[in-house]
């Protein structure tokens, strides 16, 4: 008997304790179905609910309201954790962003066990609204720590959510005045390098902030020609966006980048086309042990080296490169063995000596100066050349040979008597007379003449 009390006194206490871990095992999961209580203005209009849910892509799922109650709901999509609640347009049941005419702030879907999210009343846009439970019977009598700019106030007795966090206050260069937070932006459009479209979630879109100029910057590079819109998004929430309407941008050129730039409330666009290249070669030309190349230069700085040449090599003479100078390592002297071959000097050019050497060496020495013309009436005996200033004897005028020295004239011997006459002898007669010489013709007086003159001549030169 005991033993059974035993066991019933522990199924009794597995049945208190098994209710109450379900129940903290729910809360701590993401509600299978969310609901949301429209304000009073949010149902005018005859609107219609949807919600938009993202973090895991995006999706749209149309609300509606099963048992007429008000209160709209809606199968939350697996993998998402975040929701927009939207109020459509009736006259248009594709859901997207041209067909919302209101919408909540960015919501974290809440895994405490809060299901229903309240529009608070006069509210149009992203009022501070509230996520409690379906039908809670709590009182809410112990509640946790103010709400922050992030972070909801919760009741620590069911784990509603009782007051929504507040949101930052931002001033105009996107700082909190209540936590001192700076605030982050993303890009969210329509194009490919922003990946899916108009997601205020996805943070690859986040933009850069630079501290110093207060200014968000985000870079798209190897952009693809086409058409884009775009808006910059606070916190990755639609609650704030700049600009007012979208702004769109062309890229014309394949591979462009995209600067865009957030300062303020003001967004631009620069679109800059891929730099073309223009580069300059500069040619390094090989030497004797280097490789030669030339070297790409572009305005931009770009360069790279191509076009290589192998090096020339060495060209020994001698023992010595006539390229470079360098010495030749295998060089051995030659033992050189001239031969002569003289050149003798003639009347005018000076004779010299060439030495030769079998390995083509050659140089020349012993120079010997020229002999000079040796003329004789007025042509060199030598080499026959004529003399420029021989002047020819004129032979009718001989030249005068010299006159000897005249001789002491002797003294007078005494005259001697006169002879007797002697008588005159008797006259021959005529036919013993001898008849007197030819006289020489003109011819011969000349011809005797001249070699009269030779003979003179040579006497005057000792010959």
């Amino acid at each position: 008997m005991k033993k059974f009390s035993k066991v019933l006194a522990f199924v009794l206490a597995l049945m208190l304790v098994l209710p109450a871990f379900f129940s903290f095992s729910a809360s701590a999961a993401t509600p299978e179905i969310i609901y949301l209580a429209p304000s009073k203005n949010w149902n005018e209009g005859n609107a219609r609910f949807a919600a938009y849910f993202f973090g895991n892509g995006e999706k749209w799922v149309s609300m509606t309201d099963p048992d007429g109650d008000g209160i709209y709901e809606v199968a939350v999509p697996a993998g998402f954790s975040q929701v927009i609640f939207c109020r459509m347009n009736p006259a248009n049941q594709t859901n997207n962003w041209n067909n919302k005419w209101n919408q909540t702030a960015d919501l974290t879907i809440p895994t405490t066990g809060a299901d229903l999210y309240t529009v608070p009343e006069g509210t149009w846009d992203k009022g501070a609204g509230v996520w409690t439970t379906l039908n809670s019977t709590c009182d809410h009598s112990e509640l946790g720590p103010d709400a922050t700019c992030t972070t909801p106030q919760v009741c620590a007795k069911c784990n509603e959510e009782v007051v929504a966090a507040k949101g930052h206050s931002y001033d105009t260069a996107h700082n909190c005045t209540v936590c001192f937070n700076q605030a982050s932006f993303t890009i969210a459009g329509s194009g490919a390098h922003l990946g899916t479209e108009w997601d205020t979630g996805n943070t690859a879109n986040d933009m850069t902030y630079d501290a110093t100029t207060a200014t968000y910057t985000k870079v798209y590079e190897n952009v693809v020609p086409g058409t884009y819109k775009f808006k910059c998004a606070r916190d990755h929430d639609w609650g704030t966006a700049y600009p007012g309407t979208d702004k769109s941008y062309t890229v014309a050129v394949e591979g462009s980048t995209v600067i865009i730039t957030l300062t303020g409330t003001t967004v631009t666009v620069e679109v800059v086309a891929p730099h073309v290249h223009d580069y300059e070669a500069v040619v390094t030309p090989p030497t004797c042990t280097e490789k030669g190349f030339t070297t790409y230069t572009c305005s931009c700085e770009d360069s790279y080296i191509a076009d290589e040449v192998d090096s020339l090599g060495h060209s020994f003479v001698d023992g010595t490169c006539s390229a470079c100078g360098a010495a030749d390592p295998d060089y051995v002297p030659h033992a050189h063995d001239h031969k002569a071959v003289v050149t003798p000097p003639t009347c005018t050019d000076d004779g010299y000596t060439t030495y030769t050497c079998d390995c083509g060496d050659t140089y020349v020495a012993d120079e010997v100066t020229s002999t000079g013309h040796s003329f004789v009436d007025g042509t060199c005996s030598a080499c026959g050349a004529a003399d420029p200033d021989y002047t020819p004897a004129d032979p009718e005028n001989p030249a005068d040979p010299e006159t000897p020295a005249d001789p002491e004239t002797p003294a007078d011997p005494e005259t001697p008597a006169d002879p007797e006459t002697p008588a005159d002898p008797e006259t021959p007669s005529d036919d013993l007379v001898e008849e007197p010489a030819a006289k020489p013709s003109f011819i011969t007086v000349i011809l005797n003449a001249i070699i009269a003159f030779f003979k003179n001549l040579l006497a005057m030169l000792g010959l």
